[in-house]
């Protein structure tokens, strides 16, 4: 299986547009065909434009999942929405050039955690959090060691986004604490779906993962991910490892790393006992 190219200047090569047949105010749904996979760079800026653009458009969804950037609202609107959606890949291609020069620049050692990111409070405060757990980068590294996967990441997940809280990455994979992944891209969202972990060695022989997007957007064949749930039964996110090389993951791994999430899940369960008040209700409304 070869994986997508990346590239944070993804090009239009063309559109499945509804049928003229069409009744106006039908409920359809237009796609925006990208010529490479976007990078995580883009990825990144275009979630922080879509929620406007579905705004601004009057659209019912807009997502964007490998080499299909897809909008769902009624027939007459998705007609005349090309320019637009032309426009907001220009823009988003344009951030992403000024966001690899306000990277260059030094990084002041009094910023805190997250604010260089721009993250929103909610993922300051979620970072913080998990960066308070004890040795927490020994633990991911130490989830590398044991799987041989070389990407690992605590990761919060809700039913609108995943965000990445600590990271361990000897890939290069990109993801910083405090970004996000587009969810419908994650296995980590079928992973909240049903409550349970979800592991292969090799996803290009996996009868399921075999078919899956995921693994061909972000170029990997083996994965684990299990849950972190804290104690009052609320699933904070995912403690997860991925590699592009096949792994040897047997059962007696798999209940050492879902004894890790249960330790970082204990340590969260009490630093949300002790925390403000205000944190306790950003975390209890994404449950």
């Amino acid at each position: 299986m070869k994986p997508a190219p990346f590239t944070d200047h993804p090009q239009l090569v063309g559109f499945d547009m509804p049928g003229v047949s069409a009744p106006a105010e039908t409920r359809t749904t237009l796609t925006a065909l990208l010529d490479v996979t976007p990078g995580i760079r883009w990825q990144q800026t275009f979630i922080a434009r879509a929620e406007q653009f579905r705004t601004e458009h009057q659209l019912e969804e807009v997502r964007l999942i490998g080499t299909h950037l897809t909008v769902i609202g009624n027939s007459q609107r998705l007609r005349t929405l090309a320019p637009a959606i032309q426009e907001l890949m220009s823009d988003v291609s344009r951030l992403c050039f000024g966001g690899r020069h306000a990277a260059s620049s030094p990084r002041r050692a009094d910023t805190p955690a997250g604010e260089d990111l721009g993250m929103p409070d909610v993922r300051a405060q979620e970072v913080a959090l998990v960066s308070r757990v004890h040795n927490v980068q020994d633990l991911l590294a130490e989830v590398g060691k044991l799987t041989g996967m070389r990407f690992s990441a605590i990761a919060r997940v809700t039913d609108t986004r995943w965000t990445t809280c600590a990271v361990h990455d000897l890939l290069a994979f990109g993801l910083k604490p405090g970004q996000d992944l587009i969810l419908e891209t994650t296995i980590c969202n079928d992973l909240r779906q049903s409550g349970q972990a979800i592991t292969f060695n090799d996803a290009t022989t996996h009868p399921q993962f075999s078919r899956h997007h995921t693994p061909v957007i972000y170029g990997f064949k083996s994965y684990i991910s299990v849950p972190i749930v804290l104690a009052d039964g609320a699933l904070f996110g995912t403690l997860c490892a991925l590699d592009p090389e096949p792994a040897q993951l047997d059962d007696a791994l798999i209940r050492q790393i879902q004894d890790m999430a249960a330790t970082v899940a204990q340590q969260l369960s009490a630093l949300l006992e002790a925390a403000p008040i205000g944190t306790l209700k950003v975390l209890e409304s994404e449950n």
